[in-house]
C-alpha cells in the first residue's frame, strides 16, 4: 500500500510540474509481474498424453504427442517450470475445479476470486459477483489501474472480473470487423492474440495480465476433434509469441511468473464434447513458471509452489496470484501453537471474512 501511495504521488506531482522525490529508477523493472493464461476446455488427456487414440481413429487424424500439440509449453516452458500439476494419468496428484458445476463461468469466477464465488453457478450469470475479486483487492491495496489488463475471447468473462467495476483495461468478446467464427459471444483467438500483442507493446508494463483463449473449447462442443487439436497448437504458438514479446522488455524479463491452466476438464470417450457432470470434467492442470528473482521472496515462492504441487485448484491459483502480487511478510505464512510452529492454511490467509 505504501509503495502504491508513493507512485500515485509521483504521478500527480510529475503531471503538475512540481519537484518530488521518486522511487529509484532501477526498482521499477524489478517488480514482480504475473501473467495468467487460461486455455478453455483443454483436457488433461491431450495436455499430458497427446491425442486420444480412439478419437483420433474416429475423426481421421494422425496420432500426435503432447510435444507435437504443445511444442512451446512442453519443449520450452515445461523443462524450466517450477510446478506442473494435474497429471492424473501418471498417478500424480490431481488438480481440481473448485466448484460442482464444472463449467466455464463459475470456474473463471473462482479463479479470479481465490475461493468459491458462490453466486456464480451457471454460464448465464449476468449479475454482480458476491465477493470482491483478486483484481478488486489488488487495486485497493497495491496496484494501479494501468497495471492490470484482462483479455478474453469469450464475452461473458467480463461479468466476473470485478465486483466494483474498477477502471482497469478489460476487453472481451466479439471484435468489430474481426475474423468470423461459427459460435456466438466470442472473438477468434487469433484476433485476441493480436490485440494482446499490440497492447503490451504500446502500453506501460503490467503487473497482472490475464488472458483467456476460447477456440479449443468451442471446437470440442462442435465435435471437431481435428479442429480441437489445431486450436490447441495455435494457442501454444500465441503463448510463445506473447512470452517472447514480454521477455524482450526489461521490466518483464526475469521478473514474470507465468501461470497457465484450463477452466475445466471434459468428458471421456464419446462424451469428450461435453463437461459439467460428465466424469473427467473436474480434473484440470496447471503449469507454473516462477522466476528466481529478488522481486519474489524465496519463502513465499517456496510456500506457493508447494501449495500448487499438493493442493492444486482454481481457488489456490487465485490465492497465489493475490499473495505474490501483494507479498505479505513470510512470517504470516506460519503460526505458533505451543512449542510447535505450524504451517498456516492458505485459505486462512485470504478472504476469510468474505468466504460464503
Amino acid at each position: 500500500m505504501f509503495q502504491k501511495i508513493l507512485r500515485v504521488l509521483f504521478l500527480y506531482f510529475s503531471v503538475s510540474g512540481l519537484a518530488v522525490f521518486a522511487l529509484p529508477p532501477q526498482e521499477e523493472p524489478g517488480l514482480l509481474r504475473v501473467v495468467l493464461i487460461v486455455l478453455d476446455g483443454v483436457r488433461t488427456e491431450e495436455f499430458f498424453g497427446g491425442t486420444d487414440p480412439d478419437l483420433a481413429r474416429e475423426h481421421g487424424v494422425l496420432p500426435r504427442t503432447r510435444e507435437s500439440i504443445f511444442p512451446f509449453l512442453w519443449q520450452e516452458m515445461a523443462p524450466r517450470s517450477s510446478v506442473l500439476s494435474g497429471n492424473i494419468h501418471a498417478r500424480e496428484r490431481a488438480c481440481y475445479v473448485s466448484n460442482k458445476q464444472r463449467i466455464s463461468l463459475p470456474s473463471y469466477a473462482d479463479l479470479l476470486a481465490g475461493f468459491r464465488q458462490s453466486n456464480v453457478v451457471s454460464n448465464r450469470f449476468r449479475g454482480k459477483v458476491k465477493n470482491a475479486t483478486i483484481i478488486d483487492r489488488l487495486l485497493e491495496e497495491s496496484l494501479l489501474p494501468h497495471e492490470v489488463a484482462v483479455f478474453a475471447s469469450w464475452k461473458h468473462i467480463e461479468h466476473i472480473t470485478s465486483k466494483s467495476h474498477n477502471n482497469f483495461h478489460l476487453e472481451t468478446g466479439p471484435l468489430a470487423g474481426g475474423s468470423s467464427v461459427p459460435w456466438a459471444n466470442a472473438r477468434a483467438d487469433r484476433d485476441l492474440f493480436l490485440t494482446v500483442i499490440n497492447y503490451v507493446r504500446t502500453h506501460s508494463p503490467l503487473r497482472f495480465l490475464f488472458i483467456a483463449l476460447n477456440d479449443a473449447d468451442e471446437w470440442a462442443h462442435l465435435n471437431r476433434y481435428d479442429r480441437y487439436l489445431e486450436a490447441m497448437s495455435e494457442q501454444d504458438e500465441y503463448i510463445r509469441q506473447i512470452v517472447y514479446t514480454l521477455e524482450g522488455h526489461p521490466a518483464y524479463q526475469g521478473n514474470t511468473l507465468y501461470l497457465i491452466t484450463t477452466d475445466h476438464g471434459r468428458g471421456r470417450g464419446k462424451a469428450w464434447m461435453h463437461h459439467g457432470q460428465y466424469e473427467g470434467s473436474q480434473y484440470i492442470w496447471a503449469l507454473v513458471d516462477a522466476p528466481l528473482t529478488r522481486s519474489l521472496d524465496p519463502a513465499l515462492r517456496a510456500y506457493w509452489l508447494e501449495e500448487m504441487a499438493s493442493h492444486c485448484s482454481h481457488a489456490r491459483m487465485g490465492q497465489m496470484v493475490y499473495s505474490l502480487l501483494e507479498q505479505p511478510a513470510p512470517a504470516a505464512l506460519w503460526r505458533r501453537e505451543g512449542a510447535r510452529v505450524m504451517r498456516q492454511p492458505a485459505h486462512d490467509l485470504f478472504f476469510t471474512d468474505a468466504m460464503p
